[in-house]
């Protein structure tokens, strides 16, 4: 179903920092994400090393590696030893030692005081198929299904043999030709080869790999396009060039040039990204959040302020806390919070309220391109959600830019 949702691509300035915003709006254009993104310090997802191991961490099984300035945590379950590329072996087989060399690639930027994150599990990427070094299963995206399944299947997977790489057919595979299909893979094995061919002349620290092709801008957009975009507005002419030059899937592209009244200005960009910082969300209801991003962890509170209609206790209490929820749900995407996130909600005395916020609750969750979950209620009736870290927070993103 169309939801008429629409992104839009600006800059914004702050202090003598510039970045490029991307700004997610639904139908009523209320911001669904907003993605900020640094031109003077490129992200490095993607970026693929030469790193060598400079301590290993058996307790919290992990290890810090090195590629000249840069230090990298790597989680050692993240790919079977026999699977990890390595350029230069010290000693054991079957376990990873100092001075050990190795191909890494990046999976998370620096996050506050975390480290930058790597994976051995190489991807290496096109428009319809994902290859990986690490993980070399072969399989096709759970959103294809019934006949075009079994047609991608026999008519691509089924032709290639190839025990060393892993496989993924993407979601934007479902009108793709099988022969395409193949010609990609060729093009994603050739790539993968020059690759391996030329690190094994290289030294700890070599870069070997950026993934320029793309801007970090196009995943997200990639994302919007199966979940109801109608329309990409910027008023960049460089990005307006750009998008017309990439495959938008017939998603109709505007450069908005009016001198008289910004894009900024009519959209209220401004006060969007003051509104998506604030500490107190109202609620329609006279109720409010109120939200303080920890070192540890996301406190939300719920208060129902001036919201004193008279109701049976039980159902204005739930009325409520499923409104809270709801915009809680939207808060989390919108500003991007991950890790623990702890809400106070009002007066849950009621287990089948409980239950029924619950459920609401792991409904609105499943709606966010970030894997999020409730855990349950701690015993001072605390609902604990847990969210992947994936990228900075908005409040990070954004008070970075401003230093």
């Amino acid at each position: 179903m169309t939801k008429n949702n629409r992104c839009f691509i600006t800059e914004w300035t702050s202090g003598q920092k510039q970045m490029e915003l991307l700004l997610y709006l639904d139908a009523h254009d209320h911001p669904i994400e907003i993605h900020p993104y640094d031109t003077s310090s490129p992200s490095l997802i993607g970026n693929i090393y030469v790193a060598r191991v400079d301590r290993v961490m058996p307790q919290i099984h992990a290890a810090f590696l090195k590629a000249d300035d840069l230090t990298f945590f790597y989680p050692m379950e993240d790919t079977a030893m026999e699977n990890i590329i390595f350029t230069g072996k010290n000693g054991k087989k079957d376990a990873l030692v100092e001075g050990d060399e190795l191909l890494v690639q990046v999976i998370r930027d620096a996050i506050k005081s975390k480290e930058i994150c790597v994976s051995t599990n190489l991807s290496f990427s096109s428009a319809h198929l994902l290859l990986t070094t690490g993980n070399r299963l072969h399989g096709i995206s759970k959103k294809i299904s019934g006949e075009r399944r079994k047609q991608i299947q026999s008519g691509f997977l089924d032709r290639v043999a190839d025990e060393n790489l892993g496989i993924v057919v993407r979601t934007n595979a479902m009108e793709c030709d099988e022969d395409l299909l193949y010609a990609e893979y060729r093009m994603l094995q050739d790539s993968v080869s020059d690759l391996l061919s030329r690190a094994k002349h290289l030294v700890a620290g070599s870069l070997l790999s950026v993934p320029g092709q793309r801007h970090p801008f196009f995943e997200h957009i990639d994302r919007f396009q199966r979940e109801g975009l109608t329309e990409i507005v910027t008023d960049d002419p460089v990005w307006y060039e750009r998008l017309k030059e990439t495959d938008t899937e017939g998603i109709p592209v505007r450069l908005y040039a009016d001198p008289a009244y910004s894009l900024k200005q009519l959209y209220g960009i401004e006060q969007m990204l003051t509104q998506a910082l604030a500490q107190k969300v109202y609620l329609s209801s006279g109720g409010y959040l109120v939200i303080e991003p920890t070192e540890a962890l996301t406190v939300i509170d719920v208060n129902s302020g001036n919201n004193t209609k008279k109701k049976k206790k039980d159902d204005y209490y739930l009325s409520n806390n499923m409104e809270a929820a709801k915009e809680i749900a939207r808060q989390v995407r919108l500003r991007n919070i991950s890790g623990i996130i702890v809400v106070d909600f009002i007066n849950l005395k009621n287990k089948e309220q409980k239950d029924a916020l619950t459920t609401y609750m792991k409904s609105l969750l499943k709606e966010d391109y970030v894997k999020a979950n409730v855990v349950d209620f701690t015993r001072l009736d605390l609902m604990e959600i847990t969210r992947a870290k994936k990228y900075q927070s908005l409040q990070q993103a954004l008070s970075y830019c401003t230093q």
